[in-house]
């Protein structure tokens, strides 16, 4: 597999320049994942983002049932390379998964070697977490102009039609 290649087309490197998604590429880990695999547990450190090449991911929440699934060309992790925390989900290989690994000791190598890389990486990661950010705004928005009667969670329902809610 031609990591560079992969990176080059997948957001948020594209709009790296080439020399900086090749300086990349060697710091990257690839980590192949059997069926059933972990990529990592509700609890671990995130010290990593991942991009799924091929495979997918099967996330679980904190009360053991599927919440989503990531499928190849989709990160998931990406404020893990950035600030220090724990995994609050889990994520298991739902076939033969290849993924490309990416640590927060990975991107503070790059700072040592490559300074320009590094600074070029992480403002698109952050590029990357402030779109993330902004579409679950927009979702919170959208839920909270609903009619309160529209609410499916019953307890919040109840707290705003009875005035008790206080954000």
């Amino acid at each position: 597999m031609n990591v560079v290649a992969v990176l080059a087309n997948c957001e948020p490197f594209s709009d790296l320049p080439l020399r900086a998604i090749a300086d990349l590429g060697r710091a990257v880990r690839v980590r192949q994942l059997a069926t059933g695999d972990a990529l990592f547990e509700r609890g671990d450190p995130a010290d990593a983002f991942h991009l799924v090449q091929s495979g997918s991911l099967r996330l679980i929440g904190r009360d053991g049932q599927p919440i989503g699934e990531v499928c190849p060309d989709d990160f998931i992790g990406t404020q893990a390379a950035l600030l220090p925390s724990t995994h609050t989900i889990s994520a298991f290989a739902l076939e033969d998964t290849v993924v490309i690994s990416i640590t927060r000791d990975d991107v503070e190598a790059l700072w040592q070697a490559l300074p320009p890389v590094a600074a070029l990486l992480e403002m698109a990661l952050a590029s990357w977490v402030m779109r993330d950010l902004r579409e679950a705004n927009d979702a919170l928005l959208a839920l909270c102009t609903r009619p309160f009667q529209d609410i499916p969670h019953k307890g919040l329902r109840e707290m705003l039609s009875q005035g008790t809610f206080n954000a």
